[in-house]
């Protein structure tokens, strides 16, 4: 019945446009054609079931692309293993330990401004304190060992529980100072010992952190140290 409506029109059209009931057919100027035929072009569209809107319906579900394939666990490439999971059970020196490099956490502490000298003090936030970490690289050989964070791009992030609440995950705040742990880049010279720290920003509220983990990533690895 509807394809049969359709026909109708289109035919209503056409003899609209060549003949005039047996008379002479119309003389119609370009404007009256065009408004006849974008007439007959909507009418066909509206009662078209196979076509959606407008002139031409494109399926949009032919259009969607396949969403990326998240993968989890382990996968092979080119018969090589790679392996996404964090690795658990770290130490620092696990993961800085190079050349015989000893490196330890030397503890936490809290406060509202970190000096490393008479000329560069750093300063929290309103409403911020700083968790500072300190670590203790040894160096036990015969020769300065350099440890290079900086040109490395090592990336810190640490869970705390502040005063026994829930954890809670900070970035480190990266300084200027020559003793910043994220951005260190000196030597060690041989059977000495030297102290950095890693600053992060926490509310000054707390009053005591604990059960602090370090992940460190690195090379695109991210390595989970509990201190």
């Amino acid at each position: 019945m509807r394809r049969k409506k359709i026909e109708g029109i289109l035919c209503l059209t056409g003899m609209l446009l060549l003949t005039g009931c047996g008379t002479k057919a119309y003389d119609l100027t370009e404007a009256e054609e065009s408004q006849i035929v974008n007439y007959a072009v909507h009418v066909v569209s509206k009662h078209n079931s196979y076509q959606k809107d407008g002139l031409v319906y494109v399926d949009q579900s032919a259009e969607e692309t396949e969403p990326e394939e998240t993968v989890t666990g382990s996968e092979s490439v080119d018969g090589t293993e790679i392996m996404d999971e964090t690795p658990a059970g770290n130490t620092l020196e696990d993961v800085f330990g190079a050349d015989g490099l000893e490196v330890a956490y030397g503890g936490v502490s809290l406060a509202g401004n970190y000096t490393e000298s008479d000329v560069l003090d750093v300063r929290a936030s309103n409403g911020k304190q700083f968790m500072v970490l300190e670590i203790d690289m040894t160096n036990p050989t015969e020769e300065g060992i350099t440890l290079d964070n900086l040109t490395s791009k090592v990336k810190f992030t640490a869970d705390y529980s502040a005063d026994g609440a829930e954890s809670t995950q900070v970035s480190a705040y990266t300084t200027i100072m020559t003793t910043d742990f994220s951005t260190y880049d000196d030597e060690i010279p041989a059977g000495e010992t030297k102290s950095a720290v890693l600053l992060f920003e926490i509310p000054d509220s707390v009053t005591e952190v604990s059960d602090i983990v370090l992940h460190v990533t690195r090379d695109d690895t991210t390595y989970e140290i509990k201190l």
